[in-house]
């Protein structure tokens, strides 16, 4: 008896395990994953929308400049200002954004008006934010336009439009303060139809709709039952015609290829009564698998198990669906798809095309994967493995691990040596692949802006030998130590020192915004990279100094130069910014004489201290910068050549002087003018400027074509 009831228990433990394991198996995706409910939105000044975490039980919210859009403890974003911000929500590891852009004020109104000639109609526009309208016919002998009411109340404001003559017009609404803020109108003035005449009208007479897509407009007519409707080109749109009320139903156009068309109406009864909507239909998203529709028709099925799967087009305001295969949805299509319906691509997302930039600092970086594609031919389904190209945008500074888990994502599984900010051995997508039983999984945590985040490593048994070293050449080279990251910015000065991993490391305190911090630095750090960790913390980049990333111009006619240096034998890019691109040459030769470590000697080049001579018998000359109005030097060798210098000394701020020679015309005032003359000495034989007053002496100019100016 004691036996049986050992084996039941036994046949029981391995039930029980078994559930247990069938459990873990059917944890959905979305157990482990936090979402964000808006990846992007538009808010007007002085309005507020709150963002919402699904999937997580706390969220810590902040905003990279509340200035422009500040957030709350619980996601309610306000609008302060005009310009861009990023809401960040943090959920344990994972970290959710959402691009917020503010706007000044904005309107909203129909697009469309009919009025009969001689009498008006009132337009309502609805006004958020800055109430500084005004307005602008573009043909007054067709309408004209007056306010209703010289006040905005509860934000609407009231246009009356008057039909003047039979035509189209267009009346554009818009802030003065902010012109491109506008909403145009178009107007349609007819004639009175005769008392005996049959009534017919269009909402619109022309209209744009892409292939595969579809668009409406109204009909209006006593007779909707007696209306034929003919295109010039019938291949180009079709057309469905929704239930008469009211005289009135609903047309709704299909796109069918590029091209126009023209849709005349005409009333059966008299032919003299009829509407014409110029149709034009421009390039979709093309037709099949991954093309994207107003609805989920199952006309645009290509097999009866297809299925759609929802976004939400905030453009048009209204959700559309990508048609995807039953099985082997390509995630990288579904991107693109949506991606060029709305015109916006998101950062860390795979697309299958290249992404448009959302700004002049992203980047885009590129893997090669396979995939497994579903075709339909007449009803047959066939599937081919191929060879494919995926594309991924990134912010500026992005995060290499970051990058790395969503092309492991997409690709299926994972490579030995590379850091992924999630654990890739332990993920629930059931198409995530092991590359071995035996792969175990190294974690540490690094401190990246003042936050500390968690990586992740898949190591093989056979690292086991030499586990330490393994990881901390992987780990250097993300500019990682085990306990922190070089460059990296802290809190706080025990959090800093924590980090350190060699005994010269040294941690450096600064200010900004009245908030204190610390950087973490090697003992012998970049100057270039120090100024790239903190420019963000101060809000701005600085003119005149190094930076290890192209910097965020402050003006538009800021300038970038760069250079290349070789840092542990890579060679990177480094770069300083001016208020412009003239007159400052002096000040970048210096600068990157300074990183690369070598002294300020080369001949007829601009600096902004003295330069070293290479030889007893060089000659430095000087002269006042008039943009920077400090002194700038240049090192010539004994008997130099005078028309570089003296082009050198113009291009970086000096005076044009008397009696001296240059490439190009000097400017002139009235009191002063020049001469073009063959210069022949010093190995030149070329036609050059001389500057000179208005009553020059020829004798002088002979001197100076000499090639032995005097100074």
């Amino acid at each position: 008896m004691a036996q049986s009831q050992k084996s039941l228990r036994a046949v029981f433990s391995v039930i029980l395990s078994v559930l247990m394991a069938l459990m873990l198996f059917c944890v959905p995706n979305s157990a482990s994953a936090a979402t964000i409910n808006k990846s992007s939105v538009t808010i007007t000044k002085g309005y507020s929308t709150t963002l919402k975490v699904s999937g997580a039980s706390s969220v810590t919210w902040s905003s990279s400049n509340s200035k422009v859009a500040k957030v709350s403890k619980t996601g309610k974003v306000t609008a302060k200002k005009a310009g861009t911000a990023t809401i960040t929500a943090k959920t344990g590891s994972q970290t959710l954004r959402c691009k917020v852009t503010v706007v000044a004020c904005s309107l909203s109104a129909v697009s469309a008006v009919n009025v009969d000639k001689g009498s008006s109609k009132t337009v309502t526009i609805t006004v958020k934010g800055d109430t500084s309208l005004s307005y602008k016919v573009a043909d007054k002998k067709v309408a004209t336009a007056k306010w209703a009411s010289s006040t905005i109340t509860n934000k609407k404001a009231k246009l009356r439009i008057t039909g003047v003559g039979e035509g189209t017009t267009t009346v554009k609404v818009y802030n003065r303060k902010y012109p491109s803020i506008a909403k145009t109108i178009t107007v349609s003035v007819e004639s009175l139809e005769e008392d005996n005449a049959p009534s017919l009208d269009t909402s619109v007479s022309n209209l744009s709709v892409k292939t595969n897509e579809t668009a409406t407009f109204t009909v209006t007519s006593e007779d909707g039952d007696a209306l034929n409707w003919v295109y010039s080109d019938p291949a180009v749109a079709s057309h469905t015609v929704g239930t008469f009320a009211s005289n009135k139903a609903t047309v709704t156009v299909k796109g069918l290829k590029v091209g126009t068309t023209t849709l005349t109406i005409t009333n059966k009864n008299d032919s003299t009564v009829s509407k014409k909507v110029n149709i034009t239909v421009t390039e979709g998203t093309g037709s099949g698998y991954y093309a994207v529709y107003d609805n989920q028709n199952i006309e645009n099925k290509l097999i009866a198990t297809d299925s759609f799967i929802q976004f939400y087009d905030r453009n048009r305001g209204i959700n559309r669906y990508v048609l995807v295969p039953a099985n082997n949805v390509d995630s990288a299509q579904v991107n693109t798809a949506i991606a060029k319906a709305t015109n916006s691509y998101e950062t860390y997302m795979v697309y299958s095309d290249n992404p448009t930039k959302t700004t002049s600092t992203d980047t885009v970086r590129s893997f090669q994967a396979n995939i497994t594609e579903t075709t339909v031919n007449n009803g047959a389904v066939s599937t081919a493995t191929k060879s494919v190209t995926r594309y991924v945008l990134l912010p500026q500074n992005y995060d290499e691990p970051q990058y790395n888990w969503v092309a492991a994502c997409y690709i299926g599984t994972y490579d030995y040596g590379v850091i992924y900010t999630n654990n890739p051995l332990i993920s629930t997508n059931p198409t995530f692949k092991k590359r071995s039983a035996d792969d175990k999984i190294y974690q540490y945590s690094t401190n990246k802006n003042g936050m500390r985040y968690t990586r992740y490593i898949v190591y093989n048994e056979f690292i086991t030998n030499d586990p330490g070293n393994y990881y901390s050449k992987i780990i250097s080279k993300d500019g990682d130590a085990v306990t922190g990251s070089y460059y990296a910015v802290f809190n706080s000065v025990d959090a800093a020192n924590a980090a350190k991993t060699g005994k010269n490391d040294q941690v450096r305190p600064f200010t900004a915004n009245g908030v204190t911090f610390y950087i973490l630095l090697p003992a012998n750090y970049e100057e270039a990279r120090y100024n790239s960790a903190l420019a963000p913390y101060y809000g701005q980049y600085e003119y005149n100094k190094i930076y290890a990333n192209n910097p965020e111009k402050r003006f538009a006619s800021d300038y970038v130069y760069s250079y290349t240096k070789t840092v542990n034998g890579k060679a990177e890019t480094h770069y300083i910014m001016y208020p412009d691109n003239m007159n400052y040459t002096a000040q970048f030769n210096e600068l990157k004489a300074k990183d690369l470590g070598t002294q300020y000697s080369a001949y007829y080049t601009a600096y902004q201290t003295n330069p070293q001579k290479q030889q007893d018998s060089d000659v430095i000359r000087s002269w006042i910068n008039q943009k920077t109005n400090a002194y700038n030097y240049c090192l010539m060798p004994a008997n130099g050549d005078i028309l570089k210098y003296n082009d050198i000394r113009v291009a970086n701020g000096g005076s044009y002087e008397y009696y001296h020679i240059y490439s190009n015309a000097p400017q002139t005032t009235g009191y002063d003018t020049y001469a073009q003359r063959q210069y022949t000495a010093n190995g030149y034989d070329r036609f050059v400027y001389i500057y000179l007053p208005n009553d020059y002496d020829e004798a002088k100019i002979n001197e100076s074509l000499s090639g032995k100016e005097v100074f």
